[in-house]
This record gives C-alpha cells, structure tokens and sequence, in this order.
C-alpha cells in the first residue's frame, strides 16, 4: 500500500487463514510485522488465483535495494558478534594456555629439583663406595702382606 503496509486479501478455511496470520507474526527479518489486523468476513470466491501487486520499476529496485542494504547490515553485525565471540573464546583459550604452561612451569621445577637432589645424592653414594672400596683395598692388602709374611714364616720354620 502507499502507506508502506501490506494489505492481504485471503480466503479459505479458518485454521489455514489463523495459521497463515500465525506465521506473518513469526517470520524474521526481512519481513518486519510490527501489527496484525484481522477482520474475518463472508468469503466471497471472487479470487482464483494468487497475485502480488507491485509498483513502478523504480519503486521496486529501490525497495530491493534497501532491503539488500538491510540483509546486507544484519549479516555484517551477526558477523561482528561472531567475531566478538571468537575473540573472547581465543582470549579465554590463550588464558587457560597460559595457565597450563605455568603449571608445566612449575612442574619442571620441581621435577629438576628433585633431579638436582637425586644427582647430589648419588655423587655422596658414589664417592662413599669409593672410599669404602679404597678402605676395603687397602685393608685386604695389609692383609694379603701380613699373611705373605706368616706364610714366609712358616716355609723358613718347616724349612721349604
């Protein structure tokens, strides 16, 4: 119409006209409802077919173009908050990264540490075999002589 509302004329049964209105309140952009007024009469039968009227050829495009501009607008902001989200996403993943990697941080420290520990440990091990075996050479040496000497002993005593 003139006034930029649109004006349908429709009969049929009263369940498929209520769900016809049902599904004008519910549709989204780029049809935009703001009011549904219905009036209910006795169905005259003087229409066969479906028709849509149209205006001039200017009209039309730029009714097409506005509301390309608009789909155009809308996607554009949907993509916005997609974006918006994904960076909020990004930045909650690279916090909980960040998090991990200073717990694996901290893990690696502790892990040297005790490493660090266990190597000190095992060098008082090792140097502690090591005198022990030096202690343990030398004492079975002295050993080894005196009964070298006792055996010399006794071959001079038996006269071998």
């Amino acid at each position: 119409m003139e006034d930029d509302t649109v004006e349908i004329v429709a009969e049929g049964a009263r369940q498929d006209i209520e769900s016809l209105i049902q599904n004008m309140r519910e549709y989204d952009e780029p049809v935009m409802v703001k009011d549904v007024e219905v009036s209910y009469q006795k169905a005259t039968g003087e229409f066969k077919s479906f028709n849509i009227t149209i205006g001039d050829m200017v009209t039309e495009m730029v009714e097409g173009f506005a509301t390309y501009n608009m789909h155009f607008e809308i996607s554009h902001r949907k993509q916005d908050e997609i974006i918006s989200e994904i960076r909020r996403s990004t930045d909650h993943i690279v916090g909980k990264q960040d998090q991990m990697l200073d717990k694996q941080d901290q893990t690696i420290a502790t892990i040297q540490g005790c490493s660090d520990k266990m190597l000190d440990k095992q060098d008082q091990t090792t140097s502690e075999v090591r005198t022990l075996s030096n202690n343990l050479g030398n004492m079975m040496d002295r050993r080894f002589q005196r009964i070298d000497g006792e055996i010399r002993l006794i071959k001079d005593k038996i006269g071998i």
